[in-house]
């Protein structure tokens, strides 16, 4: 069983990587906007996050169970995205139905399945707002059986943006996002803040990075440097060690702390510190293991 599931993914992968000769990544608009600005914001992962975090906007609004993004159906959306640019249909180019991609990729059990697809597009807003103004692609979006998305985007030949989601209602259901984020936000005021977070503020930050209005290192900015830490008169070494279990996940280092010291001793601001322990590798993968964008 193994070997047949392997076979099969490697499959998979291989005619990724033949279609892909015929594309290249979405990284710019098509209307001649700054090729420069779009593609230093967004690589061809962030438009498709974007897409996957703008949909939970979507549900968060109509009072839906938001959309955890699942690695493999993120990989059967991938390949969708590529197909569409040879034939615009959900019918695959081999004349197979959309959700055969699904077995390809090894997506966990499941009991539902929904496909949008797009061209033409130039931004992850642009695609999501043209879904919600088709009442059927609009259903897919908010449909409450569905539980995981995946998304991809490939610019095809003829310079056309292709996008596709595929929703899946899994049988196992996958950690809410809103539960990985409220695990990030509890832990940044146990960390950083060094209480229990409460109710009010646990919700509102929660919020705030659900709906994109915040940034993981913008809520760490904020907790650091809010009134209730300014309150607390931390010495440059407890703020330093603060940041060090919140930033880094693990306690400083006797050097480590002497080198951020005197830094901070021959002028370094706490919000340059800050800002290098929010740069840093280590908060991105703590980010990312909460599913938060940095």
């Amino acid at each position: 069983m193994f070997r047949k599931n392997h076979n099969k993914l490697v499959t998979a992968i291989i005619t990724i990587a033949v279609l892909l000769s015929l594309c290249v990544p979405a990284l710019a608009a098509e209307s001649g906007e700054d090729v420069e600005e779009i593609t230093t914001f967004y690589s061809i992962e962030g438009f498709a996050n974007e897409v996957a975090r703008l949909v939970n906007v979507q549900r968060h609004i109509a009072g839906l169970e938001l959309l955890a993004t699942i690695p493999s159906l993120a990989s059967a959306a991938e390949l969708r995205a590529i197909e569409i640019g040879q034939v615009f249909s959900h019918t695959r180019p081999d004349g197979r139905g959309p959700f055969t991609v699904l077995d390809e990729f090894d997506v966990p059990s499941w009991s539902h399945a929904g496909e949008n697809i797009a061209i033409g597009q130039q931004t992850p807003a642009q695609v999501v707002q043209s879904w919600m103004n088709s009442p059927g692609h609009r259903a897919a979006i908010l449909n409450s059986n569905y539980n995981a998305i995946g998304t991809g985007v490939t610019r095809c030949p003829q310079n056309r943006t292709t996008w596709v989601q595929l929703f899946a209602g899994l049988r196992t259901p996958p950690t809410s996002p809103r539960v990985s984020t409220q695990q990030f936000v509890s832990r940044m005021f146990r960390l950083s803040l060094q209480r229990e977070p409460d109710t009010a503020g646990l919700n509102f930050w929660t919020n705030q990075l659900l709906l994109g209005n915040k940034t993981g290192t913008e809520l760490g900015r904020d907790f650091m440097f809010s009134a209730e830490m300014n309150s607390r008169n931390l010495s440059n070494a407890q703020f330093v060690d603060i940041l060090y279990d919140a930033f880094l996940g693990r306690p400083a280092d006797a050097a480590g702390r002497e080198h951020w010291l005197h830094l901070m001793a021959s002028g370094v601001t706490r919000m340059q510190v800050f800002n290098s322990f929010a740069g840093s590798p280590e908060f991105a993968g703590i980010a990312a293991d909460y599913g938060i964008l940095r």
